[in-house]
């Protein structure tokens, strides 16, 4: 059976954390492989004030084959999303980095019915560019949504995106939903995460 042009059988990898197996498809092997998560476990753990409405907040994930893409998304319930006072980001994550961090590609642009919603251009020369997801919700409209996607950087095939709708938590909140472990694991932890410094 063939995955497509170049590729006749699956690229996966266990993800750690949700243990299903996940294809990268031509993305390149993790460099470590024995913590690797897959890109939507990623994206719905990636910004915890900004949650993904679960079980299906998670509206689309892809990895990225080639520098546009053009999609439709149908958005029936926008409207009631909004009153609820729920968002539709866009975030981004490189599949071989071994955290949840955002990350855009060296440029990119967002269209949503022929209307820009995000421009991403490439850093200044000697500058760091701070990537945080971008909120789309404004550019949407209930229904059918066209959305073109145009991207450059070296290696494309690296990224993963993924659209997600999201609801707002308080520090409160999340605290009270965090769970609480026994003082002897949570010193066992702190000191594990310290070893190396």
């Amino acid at each position: 059976e063939i995955g497509c042009l170049g590729r006749p059988l699956p690229n996966t990898m266990k993800c750690q954390f949700c243990f299903n197996d996940y294809d990268l498809q031509h993305a390149e092997l993790p460099k470590d492989a024995d913590n690797f998560w897959c890109p939507p476990c990623r994206f719905r753990r990636m910004d915890p004030f900004n949650a993904v409405v679960e079980p299906y907040g998670l509206m689309l994930c892809h990895i990225v084959v080639r520098p546009t893409i053009t999609f439709s998304i149908d958005l029936p319930e926008l409207k009631q999303w909004r009153k609820e006072e729920n968002d539709v980001w866009m975030r981004m994550v490189k599949i071989g980095a071994g955290n949840c961090s955002q990350a855009w590609p060296k440029k990119l642009t967002v269209e949503a019915n022929g209307n820009e919603v995000v421009n991403v251009k490439e850093p200044e020369e000697g500058h760091v560019r701070r990537d945080v997801p971008k909120n789309i919700v404004a550019g949407l409209r209930p229904g059918l949504n066209t959305i073109s996607i145009t991207m450059e950087d070296d290696y494309l095939p690296g990224y993963a995106f993924a659209f997600v709708r999201t609801a707002q938590k308080t520090a409160l909140q999340i605290s009270v939903e965090t769970p609480r472990c026994e003082p002897e694991d949570s010193l066992a932890r702190v000191m594990e995460l310290l070893a190396d410094t």
